[in-house]
């Protein structure tokens, strides 16, 4: 979940908002979703999971994620980064801990998009919830 801090009424915030993501992990070690964050390059604005970024119509967006492990080791995991139902990077895999920054362009006016990720396979994995962006 993306929290400030760890308390009831802040986890139950962050719940109600969308800010968070499903996790499969093993006794051994779990992945993390360190940041996943889109950020307008026209305004500064950014959005986390469960947020809306209004941006100015087909203007560049980055898309940023980074992802650890919490027994600090490296290990290969599959990566896909999805927007609006299509695989926006696929197949490919990378060594955790890794950070990733995708450029895209903002929907046409008026129109709804979003994205989301799935990390890993089988017993580590990481699903989000979207960000959703918005083009105005």
């Amino acid at each position: 979940m993306w929290v400030k801090e760890r308390t009831p009424g802040a986890l139950l915030d962050a719940m109600s908002k969308g800010r968070m993501y499903a996790l499969q992990r093993s006794k051994e070690y779990g992945l993390v979703l360190n940041e996943f964050t889109l950020l307008s390059e026209a305004t500064g604005g950014s959005a986390i999971s469960g947020q809306t970024l209004r941006v100015p119509t087909l203007t560049p967006v980055l898309l940023r994620l980074a992802v650890s492990s919490d027994d600090g080791r490296s290990h290969q995991t599959a990566v896909q980064v999805i927007r609006s139902g299509r695989l926006m990077k696929e197949g490919g895999t990378e060594s955790v801990p890794f950070t990733l920054t995708l450029r895209d362009t903002a929907p046409a006016a008026g129109e709804l998009s979003y994205y989301r990720l799935i990390i890993g396979t089988g017993g580590h994995s990481i699903v989000s919830n979207p960000i959703f962006i918005r083009g105005e």
